[in-house]
């Protein structure tokens, strides 16, 4: 604890939680260090996971493709009816007849293996524009898809529309039955839950303001995850061995595509995978970032 305290304080973080386990024992513990932030010693405390929201995701995707509901590499525009729909996000996103033409080819390449490997094409976000909802704003593409390393939220927020018009399920009813009540994670959810009221971690700003909790009432797969060390420490448990994948579909998850340019890592399916030199282990991580997280 006291390396993890130093830490701590050394980056100012209010509150961090660490969770370890070696073949011989598990533990996990909170550590605070501001005055007005309580440590919980049963480690209940929730924060937002932000992008590793996607990790999460990817798990429940890869799911589905071993039940032979989605195919990695099918068009995901194919998905929605006989004739295939695109997204009206992709098809009026210019003034001209020609560039939207472009932009809905490029839209009917996208697969859902581009998605979790990021490399549609697409931006992080569409570029905000006032008066219009997140769902309404132009999607216009960056690069071929398929052709290089474009991280997009946007990307992983279209593949989580699809199944879920596959399904017939939100977000938050495939993540309950494939993720959290299999694997016991009873704090964790896409959407805002009653406890986290009490549980819920506050976020700061770079001046170390006390904001907001982040209440989210729409799932969304790129960033909207609440969870603890408790919970997550028990999917990376599952995640480590592959359990309730297909050990090459499991493989395929955890194995490097898709070089991410100025970064020593690699992506699989919604994984980033790092090789540090000869003789080292791979590691498998994830980052994330959401306003005052």
């Amino acid at each position: 604890m006291e390396a993890t305290a130093g830490i701590a304080k050394e980056r100012q973080i209010p509150l961090i939680q660490v969770a370890y386990r070696s073949p011989e024992r598990y533990f996990a513990f909170e550590y605070s260090t501001r005055e007005d932030v309580v440590a919980d010693p049963n480690v209940q405390t929730t924060f937002q996971a932000c992008s590793i929201s996607k990790v999460v995701f990817s798990y429940i995707v890869l799911r589905l493709v071993d039940r032979g509901l989605l195919d990695l590499d099918k068009p995901l525009y194919k998905y929605y009816g006989k004739k295939g729909k695109v997204d009206p996000r992709f098809c009026n996103a210019f003034e001209t007849r020609a560039e939207n033409k472009l932009n809905i080819r490029r839209a009917k390449t996208l697969t859902a293996r581009m998605v979790l490997n990021h490399r549609t094409g697409l931006p992080n976000w569409a570029k905000k524009i006032p008066g219009t909802k997140k769902e309404e704003r132009p999607l216009v593409f960056k690069c071929e898809p398929g052709e290089k390393h474009t991280y997009s939220g946007e990307g992983i927020w279209y593949l989580q529309r699809t199944i879920e018009h596959i399904t017939g399920k939100t977000l938050e009813q495939l993540a309950r039955e494939e993720v959290f009540e299999p694997f016991g994670m009873v704090s964790s959810s896409y959407v805002w839950l009653p406890r986290y009221k009490k549980q819920g971690a506050y976020g700061y700003n770079k001046n170390h303001e006390k904001r907001g909790r982040g209440v989210f009432k729409s799932p969304n797969a790129a960033y909207t995850l609440t969870t603890n060390v408790l919970d997550f420490s028990r999917f990376l448990e599952k995640m480590m061995v592959g359990e309730g994948l297909n050990p090459k579909t499991f493989k395929m998850w955890t194995s490097s595509l898709m070089p991410a340019p100025k970064e020593a890592t690699s992506f699989g399916l919604g994984v980033r995978v790092s090789n540090k030199g000869a003789g080292r282990n791979e590691v498998w991580h994830h980052s994330g970032s959401n306003p005052n997280f």
